[in-house]
């Protein structure tokens, strides 16, 4: 009976040890791969972006690089990535959710590269624009920023397509303060203001740093035809600098992802409604997009 007793203590620590480890474990890789991600430039096509980015923030929600998606669920256990692929299906102004999981083995993450091994392929996949196989590894790098600033105020807008792309303004400060107005396509109707988090705005600020706007055109513009604009305004130091994307051109991948953030920031802030008449707001010509 002693001995049974002893075995079975022996039993229970070693399982706790085990745990603490894989523990241990999973908070390493999860720190690891927060931050912002993207692979090497790709071959483009009309509608394959030349580069695949991820963000991963350390509140357990990501956002990936396909048009007018949502923040996602993301989680890790041991080295597996697991993604919690949400797609919303529009009908006039109705629309429903249906959700896909992703896996990915993470075969090797360091504060630079990400390394990741699809387990689970669908037609939905998270990296289906890649066009690879579940055999082949995606590579990507830490998108690392290339000026120091804070910025003073940040706008946003984006328009409808020749289907459901959310049309969208929003007007950020560098406190937090928030101004949204949902026009069409957006899961908010109306115009909000609020606050967004501290995380949220230096996801953004990580953001913004990561670009050169000195070197942006004014404009950039697709060949093909039916899609959307997106126009950001941003202050710093007094400055004032703007561009404006029609689909997706030669823009840099960094702003892509900015917009992107951006666009759906205002799911992750706090708002209350205002009502349906227009605000009082910073920069009513980018609003009206003179």
């Amino acid at each position: 009976m002693h001995s049974l007793f002893k075995k079975g203590i022996l039993i229970y620590g070693l399982g706790l040890i085990l745990t603490m480890i894989s523990c241990s474990s999973n908070k390493g890789y999860k720190q690891l791969v927060e931050g912002n991600w993207k692979t090497p430039n790709m071959e483009k096509s009309l509608y394959v972006p030349r580069e695949i980015t991820l963000s991963f923030f350390n509140d357990s929600s990501c956002i990936y690089l396909r048009p007018y998606h949502y923040y996602l669920n993301y989680s890790v256990t041991n080295d597996t990535l697991i993604i919690n692929d949400k797609v919303t299906l529009w009908k006039e102004n109705d629309h429903h959710d249906s959700l896909i999981v992703n896996s990915f083995k993470i075969k090797k993450v360091t504060k630079d590269s990400l390394e990741l091994k699809p387990i689970a392929y669908t037609q939905e996949n998270l990296l289906e624009n890649i066009r690879r196989t579940t055999e082949q590894t995606i590579v990507f790098h830490k998108i690392q920023p290339k000026v120091s600033f804070n910025f003073d105020k940040i706008a946003y807008y984006s328009t409808v397509c020749f289907g459901s792309c959310p049309a969208v303004y929003m007007e950020l400060d560098a406190k937090g303060n928030m101004t949204f107005e949902s026009q069409r396509f957006a899961l908010k109707e109306g115009w909000y203001t609020g606050m967004l988090s501290n995380e949220d705005k230096q996801a953004i600020q990580e953001l913004a740093a990561s670009i050169n706007w000195d070197k942006l055109k004014p404009h950039y513009a697709a060949t093909y035809t039916d899609a959307a604009s997106q126009g950001v305004l941003i202050q710093i130091d007094g400055k004032t600098y703007k561009t404006s994307v029609y689909g997706s051109a030669d823009e840099p991948v960094e702003l892509q992802l900015l917009f992107y953030v951006l666009q759906h920031s205002y799911n992750r802030a706090k708002l209350k409604f205002t009502g349906t008449e227009d605000l009082s707001i910073a920069f009513p010509d980018f609003h009206d997009r003179k």
